[in-house]
This record gives C-alpha cells, structure tokens and sequence, in this order.
C-alpha cells in the first residue's frame, strides 16, 4: 500500500506541476485553443490524486506504525501534505472565475469568497439591500451606514444624514447592477493624480461580472456606492475618483 500511495502522490504532484498556473496560464494566453479548462481538471485532478496518497499514508501510519520507522518513508507524506496546502494557497480554482485565473484569480480565499458572491446574485436585486446594508470605514474618517432608508456618513466635515427627513425635496435609494466597463471612465489628457485613500476601477483588479450598485439622492446631490467584493464598497460623487470603504 505504502508504494501504491506514492504512485497516487507521483501522479499528483506530476499533475499540479505541470498545469502551474504560473507559467501553464501565460503559456494558454496565445494559444489557439482555450487551455483554461484543461487548467482546471488537472489541477482538480492533482489535488484530489495527491489527497488520495495522504489517506493511504495516513491508513498506513494509523495501522502499521512499523511501516514508518525508516525515516525516508516519512517524506513523501510530507511532500503530499506541502502539495495539498499549497493547491488552496495558490491553486485552488472556481470554475465560474475561469476569465480571471489568469490574472491569479485563484486560491481557497477567491473560491469561497466567489461562492458567497454567486449565491448572492441568484438571490436577484431583491436581495442588494441585505447585501449593502451596514457599516462601511475608509481610510480618511470616513464612514457609510447604510439601511433600506437611510444612509449616515461620517467624513472629515462632519457628520449628515440622508433620509425622507432630512431631504425634503428629494430623497430616492435605488438599486441596480453595473458592470466594469462601465466603471472605468476616460483618463483626462495632461496629469492625472489620485489621492492617498482613493483609486478608480482601473486601479483594481475587478473581476468580469455585474456589480450590485446603490445611488442616493438628496435633493440636488448625488453618491453611488457599488459593492466590488463582498465586503469592500467603491464610493462616488461623480467625479474620476472613488472612495474605497471595507465593511466594518
């Protein structure tokens, strides 16, 4: 058993190392045919080859401690266990995410944060007040709290709120969805800058989906806020800059 397990580790790792998404990625990038899902069944089909090892090195250490007295029959379940921590670090691919991997799009934290994401959206627009509601801090002393009806912002002026009250011309919340072209706004000719505490979609890397977006208004102003990942907002008053704020 112990020798059928390494054949399962060899086999693995041979897998993982041969679709790296360093290098098997950018070699896909000029291909002719779409590499991206071999990407993905090779690395899955490593990973869970390289799980399969780590349980018959597991059996065998649990029934027959003998079996690994030799130290060098130690190592390959070390190098199984290295293989199976470094596919959720850096490996770990979600497959409606296959546009991103090769910008590294990949990893357990993307996978499950990408999961969250989805699961959200089938829920459809009637689920963005949960999605956006709460409170969000940016560097700066700013902070947004936003519910169905009302939103609180905190910033280095001061303190307002926007409600029916406050606003009695005009107050609306409305929400919908954007998508990162139309995020992304023309860079003015001559010099450009952005503050410290700011950045605009070019600067992020956002993944190719739609993005849940709330826009508020109170009598003659304006803000949009627009949910980028699950708990960071990208805050704007129609200027070329965006405030980002982390959910806190």
């Amino acid at each position: 058993m112990f020798w059928f397990g390494l054949v399962l580790l060899v086999l693995g790792a041979f897998l993982l190392g041969a679709s790296n998404p360093w290098h098997f990625l950018q070699a896909a990038q000029g291909s002719f045919f779409d590499w991206t899902e071999v990407f993905w069944f090779l690395q899955w089909g490593g990973f869970w080859l390289v799980s399969a090892s780590i349980l018959v090195f597991g059996g065998l250490a649990w029934k027959a401690p003998s079996n690994f007295t030799p130290q060098w029959k130690v190592v390959p379940a070390g190098i199984a266990l290295l293989l199976f921590g470094a596919f959720f670090v850096w490996s770990m691919p979600e497959e409606s995410n296959q546009r991103e991997w090769k910008n590294y799009w990949l990893g357990v934290r993307i996978y499950f944060r990408t999961k969250a994401w989805v699961r959200d959206d089938d829920r459809g627009e009637t689920a963005f007040p949960d999605r956006m509601s709460g409170r969000w801090a940016a560097s700066g002393g700013f902070v947004f709290t936003i519910s169905r009806d009302e939103i609180r912002m905190v910033t280095p002026k001061g303190e307002s709120v926007w409600n029916g009250h406050e606003c009695p011309h005009r107050f609306r919340i409305e929400y919908d969805y954007t998508f990162r072209s139309a995020m992304r706004q023309p860079i003015p000719s001559g010099l450009s800058m952005t503050q410290f505490d700011r950045a605009d979609a070019d600067s992020i890397p956002l993944p190719d989906r739609r993005f849940p977006r709330l826009s508020c208004s109170c009598d003659s102003k304006m803000i949009t806020w627009v949910l980028i990942d699950i708990d960071q907002l990208m805050v704007t008053t129609g200027s070329r800059s965006g405030l980002l704020a982390r959910r806190s």
